[in-house]
């Protein structure tokens, strides 16, 4: 999938070899794109303890992430 298609926020995370070594890449088209991506990576190695065969490909439905914080309600 080419990168031009999971948008400004998506991202492509990889295991591959490079010079014979396994390494694990992070791809995306803003810097936004590349922080969702290894927070993914390490939700990845938090749950499952492996970082090998990591194929995740994410382009998110809206054109940009929102978060709803309610932790200050009093504003």
């Amino acid at each position: 999938m080419p990168l031009q298609s999971i948008g400004r926020e998506g991202f492509v995370l990889r295991s591959v070899a490079i010079n014979g070594k396994r390494t694990t890449v992070v791809a995306a088209n803003r810097s936004i794109g590349v922080l969702y991506g290894a927070f993914r990576l390490l939700r990845i190695a938090q749950m499952t303890g492996s970082l090998t065969d990591v194929s995740v490909t994410d382009r998110p439905k809206l054109g940009m992430r929102l978060f709803n914080h309610r932790d200050n309600l009093d504003r």
